[in-house]
């Protein structure tokens, strides 16, 4: 037996015999596309609602920012109130948590109450009551001081703790 015989017939089907004939094509009308925020005023009327919107949110912003500078806070040393319209000078104490406009002994000097960010040394502050009144540091009006968690540190050059 030959397997090459032409015994086997191979049984091909044209294109034409298994699909049905397609129709002849024509170009589909372009259509266009909707835009996605659709304008229905027009540009002048579209730049007066902008700017009305603008002018009603800046009228808002000040009222939101007149409210609070109507805040009135009082001093924890002298206990004068003081509004924040007056633009005046407080410092925050860490310890207690008041405001200060007197009695304020500056920004701790001690590495446990310091980080570095963004390359700058930010640090605690305290008011008198908070910190040893005995030291030099804390008495001197230079703006630092020495807090009573510091003092204790074994790294602190000696010159902090004079007395």
């Amino acid at each position: 037996m030959f397997c090459c015989s032409k015994k086997h017939k191979n049984k091909v089907h044209f294109l034409n015999e298994v699909f049905e004939p397609r129709p002849p094509f024509k170009d589909p009308p372009k259509k266009r596309r909707k835009s996605v925020y659709p304008m229905t005023l027009s540009k002048q009327e579209q730049l007066k609602k902008n700017k009305e919107d603008i002018t009603k949110e800046r009228i808002e912003n000040e009222g939101f920012t007149d409210k609070f500078l109507d805040e009135i806070i009082q001093c924890g040393g002298c206990q004068e109130k003081i509004a924040l319209k007056e633009r005046k000078e407080l410092h925050h104490c860490s310890e207690c948590n008041n405001f200060y406009c007197c009695n304020f002994a500056g920004i701790c000097v001690g590495s446990e109450c310091s980080i570095v960010f963004e390359g700058k040394k930010q640090s605690l502050s305290y008011c008198m009551n908070c910190v040893n009144p005995y030291f030099k540091i804390n008495i001197k009006e230079n703006g630092e001081c020495l807090c009573k968690n510091c003092e204790n540190q074994p790294d602190l050059p000696n010159h902090y703790k004079e007395v």
